[in-house]
C-alpha cells in the first residue's frame, strides 16, 4: 500500500466513523474520498481506499465486515471471471452463480457517489 492509499483511506475511516449502519458507512466513506481526494485519479484506487476506510472503521469480527469482504470477494471473482474469458479461457457462468442475496451492491453505490461528486 502506498501512502496516497493510506490518505485516501483515513480519509474514508474518519467519514465512516459518523455514519450509522453498513450502507450508511460505505456510502460516506466513499462520498468523503470522491470529495477530499485531490492526490489520485485512478477511479479503481479509490474505490480501495474508500473500502478500506470503512474496514478501518468498524470491529473486524463483526458480521458487517464478513458482508462486506463476501461482496468485495465477488467483484473479485467478477473480475478474474472477466479477464479469463478475454484471453480465450473457458469459463463457466455457473462459478459466478450463488444464492447470497446479502452481497452488497457496491459498484451501483460507487457510481451514484461517483456521479454526484463530479456534478
Amino acid at each position: 500500500m502506498d501512502n496516497i492509499f493510506m490518505i485516501n483511506a483515513s480519509i474514508g475511516k474518519r467519514a465512516s466513523e459518523g455514519a450509522e449502519g453498513l450502507e450508511g458507512k460505505v456510502k460516506a466513506s466513499m462520498r468523503a474520498v470522491v470529495k477530499e481526494n485531490f492526490l489520485e485519479l485512478d477511479e479503481d484506487k479509490l474505490f480501495r481506499a474508500a473500502i478500506g476506510g470503512v474496514l478501518l472503521d468498524v470491529d473486524a469480527d463483526c458480521e458487517d465486515v464478513r458482508r462486506l469482504k463476501r461482496a468485495v470477494d465477488k467483484l473479485q471473482k467478477l473480475g478474474a471471471f472477466l479477464a479469463a474469458a478475454q484471453v480465450g479461457l473457458t469459463v463457466s457462468i455457473d462459478d459466478m452463480v450463488d444464492d447470497d442475496d446479502a452481497i452488497l451492491p457496491l459498484m451501483p453505490w460507487w457510481r451514484e457517489i461517483s456521479k454526484e461528486g463530479s456534478a
